[in-house]
């Protein structure tokens, strides 16, 4: 995933930024106030729909079943 840092002296500023460079439908994923201003961390939408399809194929993969340790009676 490509995430990139935005950092202006304002937020409309820095969301303006996101908008020009990822488009309107950008994923915000961090939004804070530093010193000087404001940093925004952002994705593409189509990375972050790969990143949510790729964790759910994931998730839903059958798990490995632990070794079960067998007695035998004698």
């Amino acid at each position: 995933m490509n995430i990139k840092r935005f950092f202006s002296q304002s937020s409309r500023e820095a969301l303006k930024m996101v908008r020009q460079q990822l488009g309107a439908d950008a994923v915000i994923l961090s939004n804070r106030s530093v010193d000087g201003g404001t940093e925004i961390l952002a994705v593409h939408e189509t990375e972050m729909d790969q990143m949510i399809s790729s964790s759910s194929t994931a998730a839903n993969a059958p798990a490995s079943k632990p070794a079960v340790a067998k007695t035998i009676a004698a």
